[in-house]
């Protein structure tokens, strides 16, 4: 019988899903071709402050997976005032030099069991828990980002992954009513194709973000951290309160992450210029189905 190591090591088929699947990807070496607009500006990374900081921690959610090591999010949030300074301080460090500290990107990934034979570790999914200490230091990032984002509309008119729910409604509507499409399928004069990217987050390939994420405004410093953001991430998985070894991540946006979606979006925000015979909507699953849950009831 395997021991507890034994097991937490064997469910580290999860962070191979992700590499195995990116491989099959053909590589697009015109990606560049794809991408339009013209964002002469850059980003500009504002320094936290300490009631940000404060303000920052005060909304975490406290849970029983709340917590990072032997350090649960509810004492760091008590004690958010009397720490709110170095962090300030190390956080502002992260922004003047480009660089997120090592431990800030090692996942803890806790296997929950859905259905089926629990004997099978396919029937567990893997739940991110990432530090809560890298956490405030995202959501720093996130909030300029999406400043930026907003000021200089750097988003395709149609994508709504963030922010954009009561936009994606009034679209959805209008496309549902206005447009007859139901009528216009049947009549052979419309088709409406529906994508669901299989492990969409865990395949993305950094190269191409990083040239995304340059042509969009994100550059110098602000790309800097985004590169150091992603190099040399880790996970490990913990099961029974024993630790696997940890394993590098080689692709894909961090799970759990504040600025995952956001890098997401950004990456396949160009996906409208593949084709011009062609309108793309591109809301998060999620959003859109809850959505269309609403129009047809």
């Amino acid at each position: 019988m395997p021991d507890q190591m034994e097991i937490a090591n064997r469910f580290f088929h999860y962070s191979n899903i992700g590499p195995n699947l990116a491989k099959r990807i053909q590589s697009a070496t015109s990606h560049k071709n794809f991408l339009s607009g013209d964002f002469s500006q850059s980003i500009f990374l504002v320094f936290a402050t300490q009631e940000e900081i404060v303000d920052i921690t005060c909304k975490f959610l406290t849970g029983k997976s709340a917590r990072y090591g032997n350090i649960p999010v509810s004492i760091i949030k008590r004690s958010i005032n009397s720490i709110s300074s170095p962090l300030t301080h190390i956080v502002n460090l992260s922004i003047i030099h480009g660089i997120v500290p090592n431990d800030l990107k090692i996942a803890r990934v806790v296997p929950t069991f859905k259905s089926g034979d629990k004997a099978l570790f396919s029937n567990c999914r893997p739940i991110s828990v990432l530090p809560c200490f890298s956490k405030i230091l995202e959501r720093i990032i996130y909030n300029r980002i999406i400043n930026y984002r907003n000021d200089f509309n750097v988003l395709y008119d149609n994508q709504y992954g963030l922010g954009k729910i009561v936009l994606l409604a009034s679209r959805l509507s209008i496309f549902v009513i206005e447009f007859p499409l139901l009528l216009s399928i049947e009549e052979n004069t419309h088709l409406a194709v529906f994508l669901d990217l299989s492990k969409a987050f865990d395949t993305v390939n950094h190269a191409n973000l990083f040239d995304k994420l340059e042509h969009y405004g994100i550059r110098v410093l602000a790309l800097e951290w985004a590169k150091r953001y992603f190099s040399e991430r880790a996970q490990f998985v913990a099961f029974n309160d024993v630790r696997s070894s940890p394993q590098e991540i080689s692709c894909g946006v961090p799970q759990g992450s504040n600025p995952g979606p956001l890098f997401f979006i950004l990456y396949v925000n160009d996906l409208n210029n593949a084709s011009l015979m062609t309108k793309f909507c591109l809301p998060m699953i999620q959003t859109y189905l809850s959505l269309i849950m609403t129009l047809f009831t």
